[in-house]
């Protein structure tokens, strides 16, 4: 019949697509619990969502979300300011996660 239903989203989520949908806070995805009903839930592990996207977004290789709205980089890994991904740590040197470089 061309009606529309929507929604209430839940506390700290957005409405999108005129009111059909919700976009959850950071680190959370909209899931559907029916056809007209649904909640925020947790993104599942090693993956990230920003409040810009509706959808959870697998972290890049050498990282993981260790419980943030980001992918941070393992330990004996490292990502400087001007790099996009994270890179193992040089021989003989280490790191703990989320580092910005290696240590002897």
């Amino acid at each position: 019949d061309g009606a529309t239903h929507c929604l209430t989203c839940p506390l700290g989520s957005t409405a999108v697509n005129n009111g059909t949908a919700c976009r959850c806070p950071n680190s959370m995805m909209w899931k559907w619990s029916n056809k007209t009903a649904g909640y925020c839930t947790l993104c599942p592990p090693d993956t990230y969502k920003d409040t810009q996207s509706t959808a959870c977004t697998p972290c890049p290789a050498l990282s993981s979300t260790r419980g943030s709205d980001s992918c941070i980089c393992l330990p004996g890994t490292y990502k400087s300011p001007e790099m996009t991904l994270c890179s193992l740590c040089p021989l003989g040197t280490s790191s703990e996660a989320g580092a910005e470089y290696c240590v002897c």
